[in-house]
Formats: structure tokens, C-alpha cells, sequence
């Protein structure tokens, strides 16, 4: 009955937001809202806020004792999830959020990308979609201007870089347009595109030149140079309720700053263990990152190259799987190339999920070779095992796949978690002899070094006052990133306060919790035993995972002692 009840609500969430959500139900494969958008109105976001804590209390009224294990986890997740939206209202976010990785000049050019098309009626539903760009985009004006109104101002840097790619854009003939890119679902089909075509010149171009335009003349003007969420009203309470909603409760920012100075200690000594393995006479880490980054045979030749080393690097991970995992997942994972027009502004690499319903998509592991020359190829293995195997397709196609579990649990997850799982598998991949040289092996004490400096650097900007520069300045010491990735990646932590912190949390929480479990169990510890514990219920907050990491590892001593 209680399961049942549970049940019973997972449905209404799961329905609500999907229809709250629509562009999120289609890449998701559910494609009932095809024709539709996000109400982008503060009365869109607080119906919706309320509906949801609706649930929430019907959920909160089912008492746990009658309920599964994971069905208690599941119960503990909604309620979070209902208190943190509440919560995080303090920031206002809509008000000053503009950046150059979320807005809608990044976010429309994604629309025929998950959007796969079938029928006539696949297109028609895109082109009316397209149609309802003009709303949602004035109420995102409105919003921005409530903004000013209040004293919420957006980042001068984020905005000139919004301007700067709806400048681009807009620049580009109508034909060449991103957004009538379409993807037939079967090779070889041919659909007249010359209805979406005007549904673009006539509705979608006007409304990106309106938000451009009132970027320009409205918010730039007014635009903030203090880059830290500290600059704005309640911006402190801001900071603390994003801290919660992507690592949970019982952090402090001082602690988590301290914490990633600590850690680029430990591995500087890494780096420096490599830097002897090539050859260089009592390096310091610095001395290690100057000479790395200063040979041109540490990067890429060309676009082809990338590609193909990832294809190889994914290739002998999934191999290794079964050594260390007895959950592996069904759904392969592709590697693809980033599309030119996203590629100037994006990250390294990213991962996009396969859909929960619809199952004509791989895992697709995008890898950026914009400027291949500035590409360097010792992260490349890293950023392979972080971003595919046994990183995000690995944590996140098993969630997808997990049996007898609603799909609202499968699709939610703690960021923390989920980062955490993906730099914990840099790591595992070193223990597991899966990086092929010294150079690949730097690369992840590089992009540990990375994540590290993460928390030193969110926290000094969002609490701290420190400067874009300063970010700047502290991640070119500390790490060998390439120049153009450190300006995106700084500009990232500023458009999203705090959850550059889940990373390295998440990560230094498995880590505990492994060394813990296997100081507990002794020789009754398998790796793969643990791991399949920690992916074998979704991506759950860390307090869930210690409560389900710690039952397991003491049922397990209470058998050997019985």
C-alpha cells in the first residue's frame, strides 16, 4: 500500500515535470509536449514550485517503515527537492542570469539536436515550437529588467560574451541556421523544411535580435564587474542555498576552501612523481606544468586526432569494465565531434545522456577539436574516463537502466554525486592501469589539480571577493589547462555559483567511504561489490550514500562474525 502510494505520487511529479519541462520531456524521449515551451514567467516558476510541494506533502505522509530500502531513499529525495527549490528562490536567478553556456542563444541550437524526426507531424510539432520562442523570450526580457529594477544586474563578461555569439548568429544566412539542422530518426528520409525555415526567419530571428538588442542597450550599461553571487542582494543566503542544492547541508564555504588548498598539495606531489618519470631534475609542480605545456608534441595535430584517440580510449575502457564492476550497462557510448557553432564557447568535452523512453540514442560523448592545436593531448585519457567510461555513461546509463524503479528516481540525482562518481573515475582508471603513459598519468593529476582549485576558486569568487583575474591567475599556476579553457571554465564558475564545488566533494566522499568500508570488512571487501553499491541505486545524495554504503559494510561484518 505504501509503495503503492509512493508510486502513485512519482507519477504526478514525473507527469508535472515533464509537461513544466517540455524540451527536457523530449530529449528525454517522451515526446507528448513536442509543440510546447517553458513558461519562463515568475508565475510559471511559483505554480510550479507549489505543485511540486504539493506532492511533497502527500509523499512526506507515507511512513518510510513500510517502504523499501530504495523506495525510502526515493521518499528522502523528493522531499529534498521540494525544500531546496524553495530555498533557492533567495537568489532570483532569472533576474541577472545570463552567460554564454545556459542562455537561449545556446540552448535553441539544441532543439533539433534531441528531436528526432519521424513523421510530418515530428516536424510540424518542432516548427510550432519555434513559434513560441517569441514568448518565452520576452518574458525573459521581462525578467532581466525586473532585475535591473531591484538592483540584480547581470556579469559584464557573460553578457559581452551572450552578445558577442548572438552577434554571430544573427550574422549567419537564415539557410546556414543551426536550428534547421533536423535529425531524421532513419537514414535516408527527406522532410520539407520550408515551414520551420519561415518559422525562424519570422518568429525566432526577431526574438534572438530583441534579447540581443536589450542585452546591448538595457543590461550591458548596467552590467556588474564584481563577478562573485556576493555582489547581489541576499547574495550570501544565494550562495548558501546553491551550496545545499548541489553538495547538501554541512559544508562551510571557508571549509571547501581550505579543503582544495589541501588537496593541490597532495597533488603537486604527484605531479612532481611524473615530472621525475620524464626526465626533469627536482621539479617543483610548477616546473612540471611549464615544460608539459611548452612541448608542441603534447598536442593535438588536427580535428581527425582528437576524435580518434577518443575512440580508442573509450574503446579500452569498456573492456575493462568487468574487472571492477558487476553492474555494467547495456547502452553503448558514442564519441562525436561538437557542432563548429557551439564549439568556440563550450567546455573540452561534455556528456549528454541516452533518453529514459525513447531508444534511438547512444550515450554521446561530445569532444570539442575547435583549434585542435590548442587541444592538449595529455588530458585527453582523463577527460575520456571522466566524461564516458567508467565516468558519466558508465553512472549515468546504469541509473537509466536500473530495473523496477520509477523513472523520476532514475532521472534525479545530487550533482555532487554525480561529479563526484565522474573524478572518482579518473582515479579508479590509474588503479585499473588504464592510462597508456607518464603523460596521460599527469593528465589526471592535471585534471584532479583542476577540480581542486574548483573549490579555492568558487568559494573565493562567490564569498571572498576575488576578481575574474584572480581565478584566472590561481588556475593557470596550478594546473597545465590551456589558456582559452581556463577563461571558459572561470566565466562558468561565475554564471553557476557553487556547483563547481560537487566535484571535488563528491570525490573526496567516495574515496572516505571506500577506505572506510574496506577498513570495516577486511578481506570480505570487493571493489566491485562496492561499486556496484554505490551505482546501484541512482545518483543519490552523499548522506543517502553513507547510509547505504555503511548498512551494506556492516551487514556484511555481522555475517562474518555470526
Amino acid at each position: 500500500k505504501a509503495e503503492a502510494a509512493l508510486e502513485a505520487q512519482l507519477d504526478l511529479l514525473w507527469g508535472l515535470q515533464m509537461k513544466t519541462f517540455p524540451r527536457w520531456a523530449t530529449y528525454e524521449g517522451i515526446r507528448d509536449y513536442d509543440d510546447q515551451l517553458a513558461d519562463a514567467s515568475p508565475e510559471g516558476e511559483e505554480r510550479y514550485i507549489q505543485q511540486v510541494e504539493a506532492i511533497a506533502k502527500q509523499v512526506e505522509a507515507i511512513d518510510p517503515s513500510n517502504l523499501s530500502p530504495m523506495s525510502q531513499d526515493t521518499r528522502a529525495m523528493v522531499l529534498m527537492r521540494a525544500k531546496q527549490m524553495r530555498v533557492g528562490q533567495v537568489c532570483h536567478s532569472d533576474w541577472w542570469s545570463v552567460d554564454g553556456l545556459g542562455g537561449p542563444q545556446v540552448s535553441y541550437l539544441m532543439m533539433p539536436v534531441f528531436h528526432s524526426i519521424r513523421t510530418e507531424q515530428d516536424l510540424k510539432n518542432l516548427e510550432s515550437r519555434y513559434k513560441k520562442t517569441g514568448k518565452q523570450i520576452d518574458q525573459t526580457i521581462a525578467n532581466l529588467a525586473e532585475g535591473k529594477k531591484n538592483g540584480y544586474t547581470a556579469v559584464r563578461v557573460n553578457v559581452e560574451r551572450a552578445i558577442a555569439q548572438l552577434d554571430a548568429l544573427l550574422a549567419r544566412p537564415v539557410k546556414e541556421d543551426p536550428m534547421l539542422r533536423i535529425k531524421p530518426a532513419k537514414e535516408g528520409d527527406t522532410f520539407d523544411t520550408t515551414a520551420l525555415e519561415a518559422a525562424v526567419t519570422d518568429v525566432v530571428r526577431p526574438a534572438l535580435t530583441r534579447y540581443r538588442d536589450f542585452l546591448r542597450d538595457e543590461i550591458l550599461p548596467v552590467s556588474r564587474d564584481k563577478v562573485g553571487v556576493s555582489a547581489l542582494p541576499d547574495g550570501d543566503k544565494c550562495y548558501a542555498a546553491r551550496m545545499q542544492g548541489h553538495i547538501g547541508e554541512g559544508y562551510t564555504a571557508e571549509q571547501l576552501h581550505q579543503a582544495g588548498l589541501d588537496e593541490l598539495e597532495v597533488l603537486g606531489k604527484g605531479m612532481v612523481e611524473v615530472g621525475k618519470e620524464l626526465g626533469l631534475k627536482d621539479p617543483t609542480p610548477q616546473d612540471v606544468i611549464a615544460w608539459i605545456k611548452a612541448q608542441p608534441e603534447h598536442y593535438a595535430k588536427d580535428a581527425p586526432t582528437i576524435v580518434k584517440l577518443n575512440e580508442e580510449v573509450v574503446a579500452r575502457a569498456s573492456k575493462a569494465m568487468p574487472e571492477a564492476f558487476g553492474i555494467v550497462p547495456k547502452t553503448p557510448v558514442e564519441v562525436r565531434e561538437l557542432e563548429p557553432h557551439r564549439a568556440p564557447d563550450a567546455p573540452a568535452a561534455y556528456y549528454n545522456p541516452p533518453p529514459s523512453a525513447e531508444g534511438d540514442r547512444p550515450g554521446i560523448y561530445y569532444v570539442n577539436t575547435h583549434e585542435p592545436t590548442t587541444r592538449p593531448l595529455y588530458n585527453l585519457e582523463a577527460l575520456a574516463f571522466h566524461e564516458a567510461i567508467p565516468g558519466h555513461h558508465l553512472q549515468i546509463a546504469i541509473a537509466k537502466e536500473l530495473p523496477d524503479v520509477h523513472i523520476w528516481r532514475r532521472n534525479v540525482g545530487q550533482t555532487a554525486f554525480v561529479e563526484g562518481w565522474a573524478l572518482y573515475a579518473e582515479v579508479l582508471a590509474d588503479e585499473m592501469k588504464l592510462y597508456s603513459d607518464p603523460l596521460s598519468r599527469f593528465g589526471m593529476y592535471n585534471y584532479q589539480a583542476w577540480r581542486a582549485a574548483r573549490l579555492v576558486i568558487d568559494t573565493g569568487i562567490h564569498t571572498m571577493g576575488w576578481t575574474r583575474q584572480q581565478a584566472i591567475d590561481f588556475m593557470t599556476k596550478h594546473t597545465a589547462l590551456p589558456e582559452n579553457e581556463i577563461a571558459n571554465e572561470v566565466d562558468r564558475y561565475i554564471a553557476w555559483p557553487g556547483q563547481a564545488l560537487s566535484y571535488m566533494v563528491g570525490r573526496l566522499e567516495i574515496m572516505r567511504l571506500r577506505a572506510e568500508a574496506k577498513e570495516r570488512m577486511g578481506d570480505k571487501f570487493k571493489l566491485a561489490e562496492f561499486h556496484d553499491v554505490v551505482l546501484g541505486r541512482g545518483a543519490v545524495p552523499l548522506t543517502l550514500l553513507r547510509q547505504n554504503v555503511t548498512r551494506w559494510s556492516a551487514a556484511a561484518t555481522e555475517e562474518t562474525t555470526k
